[in-house]
C-alpha cells in the first residue's frame, strides 16, 4: 500500500483575527510603556531624588573640607592658601553651572513629554559644552593663577602655597565639569544614586591621598600643599571615568559621534535655562570673593579661621541644595508630561527647602 503524504494547509485569517492580533500586540507594547512609565515616575519621586542628592552635596563639601581640616596638622598658611583657592575654584565651576543647570531642566522635560531624541540631544550638547568650557577655564586658571593671587596681597608664603595649589587644581578644572556634567544627565533620567556612590568613592581616594601627602607613611617624604592638591586632582579625575563607564553601560543613549547633528537651538535653550538659574549663585560666590579679600588684609590668622569657618558653615546649605536639585528634576519632567495635578507635589519639595532656609536665618544674622 502506498502512504499519501498530507500538508497541512493553513487556512487565511479573518478580518476579525488579524484585528485581535493587533490588539494583542498593542495590548503588549502598552503595557511595557506602562511598566516603563511607572519605574520613571518612581525614580522622579521628590524622596527617590533628594536623599541621594543630599548625600552627595555632603561628600563633595567634605572632599574640599578633607583638604582643610588635613591641612591644618601642617601649616595655618597651607589652609588660609587653600581657602582662597577654594573660592577662586568654585567660581570657576559655577560658571559651568550655567551648563548643568539647564541641561537637567530640559533632559527632564523632555524626557517626561516623551521626546526621547531631545532628551539625547541635550545630553551630547551638555557634554560638548563641558568638555569646551572646562578645558577653557583649566586654560584661564593656569594663565591667570598669579595675577589674581597677587590682587589679594598675600602673605609670601601664603601666596606660595595659594600658587602651586591653584596650578595643579585650576589645570584639571574640565575633569570636573565633565563629571558635573555625566552626574547632571544620570539625576535628570532618575538615577541619582550613581552620583552618590561615585563620590564615596572619590572621597576615600582623597583621603588616603591626603594621608600619604602629609602624615609620612611607610617612611615617605611630606608632599605639602602639592601632595594634597595632586591627591584631590586624581580622585576627581578617577571620579570622572567612573561615572563615564556607569553612563556608558546604563540604559541613557548619549551618541557623542553625532554631536554636529544637534541643532543649535538645544544649544541656546541650555544656556538660556542655565543662565537664569545660576546667576543668583554666581552673584552670592563673587561676594564672597569679595569677602575674602577684605579678610585676607587683617592677616593670614583670620583668613584661616574664616577659612575654617565656612567649610563647617558649607553643610548647612546641604540640605536646600538637594531640594531644590530633586525639585528642578521633578517639576521639568512633569512640565513635559503635562501632568498638573502631578506637579503639585513639588510643593512638598518647595517647602521642605523653606524650612531649613527659616530655621539657618537666626544662626546667620543672630
Amino acid at each position: 500500500m502506498s502512504s499519501s503524504r498530507y500538508t497541512e494547509v493553513k487556512e487565511p485569517k479573518s478580518a476579525a483575527g488579524l484585528a485581535a492580533e493587533h490588539e494583542t500586540e498593542k495590548g503588549h507594547s502598552q503595557t511595557h510603556e506602562d511598566s516603563s512609565d511607572s519605574a520613571m515616575l518612581k525614580r522622579m519621586s521628590i524622596l527617590a531624588l533628594t536623599w541621594p542628592i543630599l548625600v552627595e552635596v555632603l561628600l563633595r563639601t567634605a572632599l574640599g573640607t578633607s583638604d582643610v581640616f588635613m591641612l591644618s596638622g601642617y601649616s595655618d598658611r597651607a589652609v588660609s592658601a587653600v581657602g582662597v583657592v577654594a573660592q577662586l575654584t568654585f567660581f570657576l565651576i559655577i560658571v559651568f553651572m550655567f551648563v548643568s543647570s539647564g541641561s537637567s531642566i530640559l533632559i527632564a522635560q523632555y524626557n517626561g513629554s516623551g521626546r526621547k531624541k531631545e532628551s539625547k540631544q541635550v545630553g551630547v550638547a551638555s557634554i560638548i559644552l563641558g568638555i569646551l568650557i572646562g578645558v577653557s577655564l583649566s586654560v584661564m586658571a593656569v594663565v591667570a593663577a598669579p595675577y589674581i593671587l597677587a590682587f589679594y596681597g598675600l602673605e609670601p608664603q601664603v601666596e606660595q602655597y595659594a600658587l602651586e595649589y591653584l596650578l595643579i587644581s585650576g589645570s584639571m578644572t574640565f575633569t570636573v565639569t565633565i563629571a558635573v556634567t555625566l552626574s547632571t544627565i544620570l539625576r535628570a533620567h532618575g538615577y541619582s544614586k550613581s552620583p552618590m556612590v561615585v563620590n564615596i568613592i572619590t572621597g576615600v581616594i582623597n583621603v588616603i591621598g591626603n594621608y600619604f601627602a602629609l602624615y609620612q607613611p611607610f617612611g615617605l617624604p611630606v608632599y605639602g600643599v602639592e601632595g594634597v592638591a595632586i591627591a584631590t586632582v586624581v580622585s576627581q579625575t578617577i571620579g570622572m571615568l567612573v561615572l563615564w563607564w556607569v553612563v556608558a553601560r546604563s540604559s541613557i543613549e548619549l551618541p557623542v559621534g553625532q554631536f554636529r547633528q544637534v541643532p543649535a537651538a538645544i544649544y541656546q535653550k541650555i544656556l538660556k535655562l542655565g543662565g537664569m538659574n545660576a546667576g543668583e549663585m554666581l552673584s552670592y560666590n563673587i561676594a564672597q570673593i569679595a569677602i575674602v579679600y577684605f579678610v585676607v588684609q587683617m592677616g593670614t590668622a583670620s583668613l584661616a579661621a574664616y577659612t575654617y569657618a565656612q567649610n563647617i558653615a558649607r553643610f548647612s546649605f546641604a540640605f536646600a541644595i538637594a531640594v531644590g536639585s530633586a525639585t528642578q528634576i521633578q517639576a521639568g519632567y512633569y512640565m513635559g508630561k503635562g501632568g498638573l495635578m502631578k506637579s503639585l507635589s513639588v510643593s512638598s519639595g518647595i517647602s521642605w527647602s523653606v524650612l531649613p532656609c527659616l530655621s539657618h536665618l537666626p544662626y546667620r544674622f543672630g
